[in-house]
């Protein structure tokens, strides 16, 4: 894998013969293509897959809020994959939601009042008062 700031090929974020270039923490980066797939969709593969299946659906609800939420991060983590580290395998787990365990925010952030209705997800979210 090599990083580039700019080289002869540019920026791109396709694949041109078997090279691969994509963006990756705001770096472009080229890769050799993978040619040979193996994926053998295993139970423990399909029951992660629907992990983040769910916290996909989540962050797309709390990800106004998030972003308030979990600003203070490391420099390179992106907000969803802070959400992902706080959450995948703790509070979602099993293709289920322990909304209990869910975290949103750090010590540090102000709160954050959320409102959700069990029968259909979560699907109300209320800014809630911000204390600073």
């Amino acid at each position: 894998m090599a990083r580039l700031k700019s080289g002869i090929l540019g920026k791109f974020n396709d694949s041109v013969g078997n090279i691969t270039g994509y963006n990756l923490g705001g770096q472009q980066v080229i890769r050799k293509k993978t040619v040979d797939v193996k994926d053998p969709n295993t139970i423990n593969q399909q029951a992660q897959r629907a992990n983040m299946l769910y916290a996909i659906e989540i962050y797309k609800v709390l990800k106004p809020m998030l972003q308030f939420t979990l600003r203070q991060r490391e420099k390179k983590q992106t907000v969803f994959s802070e959400f992902l580290r706080l959450n995948l395998n703790y509070s979602i787990v099993n293709s289920t939601v322990d909304l209990d365990k869910l975290i949103v925010a750090k010590s540090n952030s102000p709160e954050i009042i959320l409102s959700i209705e069990y029968e259909t997800g979560i699907n109300n979210i209320s800014r809630g008062t911000l204390i600073t």
